[in-house]
C-alpha cells in the first residue's frame, strides 16, 4: 500500500509546552485515516506540525518528498489542503469571495466539483458567509480545500457544533471526497469515524498510543475505553 504521508519523530512545542513527543505515523494513500484521542492530547497540533504552522523537529515526508523544512506555502503547493477547527471562513465576505481567495495560482480550480458536492454554495454565491448556518459554513470550509489540486486533506473536527441531520449530510459529502482524496480526519464523533475511516491513529499525552484498523478499535469496548475514554463502543 502506497504511503502519502510519513511522519517520523515529530516533536512540537507550543510556547513552553512540549505538546508532541516523538510522534511517528503513516497515512496510506486513499480513504480516511482518523487521528483520535482525548481532548488536549495533540491532535490539532499534529496537523499544525505537518503544515509547518507550529515549531517542530522531526521528519515529514509527503509522497516521498521531505517537506520538513519547507515553509507552509510550499507545503500547501505540494497538494495539502487544510480545513481548520471552527471553519474560520471570512464572515464578511461572500461565498464567491471566500472561494476566490482560496484559489492557488499553481493549480486548476475545481468549481464544478465543489458545486456538485455542495449545491447550496452555488445557490448562495452572493451571500455573506457569516450569515449562513454552521453546516453551510462547514461546506464552505471544505470547498476551499477541494477547490485546488490537493491530494491530501487535513480536516479538523468537521462535525463540531452541527445538528445530527447535518452530520449525516457531512458524512455523505466526506464519503464522496474520500473517493478521490486522502483524508486525515480529527474527529470526536465516533459514529462518523466508524462510517468513514479505514485506519486510526490514537494519541495520548503527545505520543502515539495505538495504530491499526478503525473498525477493530471501535468494535472493542475495552480498547475504546482505554484509549478514548468512552465507556461503550457502539
Amino acid at each position: 500500500m502506497t504511503t502519502v504521508l510519513e511522519v517520523t519523530n515529530l516533536d512540537v512545542y507550543r510556547g513552553e509546552s512540549h505538546v508532541l513527543q516523538g510522534v511517528s505515523l503513516s497515512v496510506p494513500s486513499g480513504g480516511v485515516t482518523a487521528l483520535l484521542g482525548r481532548n488536549g492530547v495533540g491532535k490539532t497540533t499534529t496537523l499544525l506540525g505537518v503544515l509547518g504552522l507550529a515549531t517542530r523537529t522531526g521528519r515529514i515526508s509527503l509522497d516521498g518528498v521531505d517537506i520538513s523544512t519547507m515553509p507552509t506555502h510550499r507545503i500547501v503547493q505540494h497538494g495539502v489542503g487544510y480545513v481548520p477547527e471552527n471553519r474560520e471562513v471570512f464572515s464578511r465576505l461572500t461565498v464567491a469571495e471566500n472561494l476566490r481567495l482560496a484559489e492557488r495560482r499553481d493549480s486548476d480550480h475545481h468549481y464544478d466539483l465543489v458545486f456538485e458536492l455542495f449545491p447550496r454554495l452555488a445557490e448562495r454565491r452572493s451571500q455573506r458567509a457569516g450569515s449562513m448556518s454552521g453546516g453551510e459554513q462547514q461546506m464552505l470550509a471544505l470547498a476551499r480545500a477541494l477547490l485546488n489540486d490537493n491530494t491530501l486533506l487535513l480536516i479538523d473536527e468537521p462535525s463540531q457544533g452541527l445538528a445530527p441531520h447535518l452530520v449525516t449530510e457531512l458524512a455523505e459529502s466526506l464519503v464522496e471526497i474520500a473517493k478521490s482524496r486522502t483524508i486525515v480526519l480529527v474527529e470526536q464523533n465516533l459514529d462518523l469515524v466508524r462510517r468513514l475511516a479505514e485506519h486510526a491513529v490514537v494519541l495520548d499525552q503527545g505520543r502515539v498510543a495505538w495504530t491499526g484498523s478503525a473498525a477493530e478499535l471501535l468494535a472493542d469496548a475495552d480498547l475504546t475505553r482505554a484509549h478514548l475514554g468512552v465507556g461503550v463502543a457502539t
